[in-house]
């Protein structure tokens, strides 16, 4: 679905209430594959069950932990995550996840992802998961806890990236 006028209602939804796991290596193992990229496109899909997510695009900068299903910097990669924009009559309705807003077009993000097996399809659902790339600097994004947040929080992308590297070097 493209809608792409503004919303005339936002309406928020809660996801995900299970909690990060407690360390940075415990997150970056969880994780199925960590990149960082930018955001170039989003759609709208509505399942029959009446579960709204956002299809998002990114143009892959690097990638700090692969997967087979992971291109290389310069490709695009596709997930999904919870919420987006749906038409009610003849309003535009924005659903969003409490805590965490939109990933914007044109921005740039460091994700760990989660592939999602029923769905075929990447996920990044939330977001103690994700940190916003301001520059070089990473920032938080929507609610501010968890280990890669405040692992992350202020440093440089190029720093917090060796580190990444080297935690997953260790298993």
């Amino acid at each position: 679905m493209n809608i792409a006028e503004p919303p005339d209602r936002v309406d928020q939804v809660i996801s995900d209430a299970v909690a990060p796991q407690p360390t940075l290596n415990g997150m970056a193992d969880d994780a199925d594959a960590i990149v960082v990229g930018s955001i170039v496109g989003e759609r709208f899909q509505l399942f029959p069950d009446c579960f709204l997510t956002t299809l998002v695009s990114i143009t892959l900068d690097h990638v700090i932990k692969d997967h087979a299903r992971v291109g290389v910097p310069g490709e695009r990669l596709v997930v999904s995550r919870v919420g987006g924009k749906r038409r009610e009559e003849d309003i535009v309705v924005r659903e969003e996840v409490v805590g965490f807003p939109p990933l914007k077009v044109g921005a740039r993000f460091l994700l760990l992802l989660r592939w999602n097996e029923v769905q075929d399809r990447w996920y990044a659902g939330v977001s103690y998961s994700t940190l916003r790339v301001e520059g070089t600097i990473l920032k938080p994004t929507g609610r501010q806890f968890g280990p890669l947040i405040e692992s992350g929080r202020d440093k440089e992308l190029s720093v917090f990236a060796a580190e990444l590297r080297a935690l997953i070097a260790r298993r």
